[in-house]
């Protein structure tokens, strides 16, 4: 979550009709340490092919993730993740910090024709 201000998960699934599939998020101060549910983050779809989303605005921790579980053996679903609010950074006054001849970055680029091999 560095430099954003939120994030937004978005989950599409598929059950088996009856099954109680659950999602919740969890966040963490480092990325290999020991994530802890956000209270109130709890999703349960209400039918097969049902989705939701869960908004998560300003966390505590710098790590957020989607943790899931269910009671059936047929679960299949997919959670995609929108961050939001990023901080804007200024132009950075060195230009080989920001093209290595495999990445470029623009950074509030004139409005011109694309040249190639400029």
């Amino acid at each position: 979550m560095q430099g954003y201000t939120g994030v937004i998960f978005f989950g599409m699934e598929t059950n088996v009709a009856n099954a109680e599939n659950r999602y919740w998020v969890a966040q963490c101060a480092t990325s290999g340490g020991t994530y802890v549910d956000l209270a109130g983050s709890s999703f349960r779809p209400d039918t097969a092919n049902d989705c939701g989303a869960i908004d998560i605005y300003r966390p505590t921790d710098r790590f957020v993730r989607v943790e899931g579980s269910t009671d059936s053996s047929s679960f299949v679903g997919a959670i995609f993740a929108l961050l939001y609010g990023g901080i804007r950074k200024g132009p950075v006054d060195d230009d080989t910090a920001i093209n290595d001849g495999t990445k470029i970055v623009l950074i509030s680029p004139a409005e011109d024709a694309a040249s190639e091999g400029e």
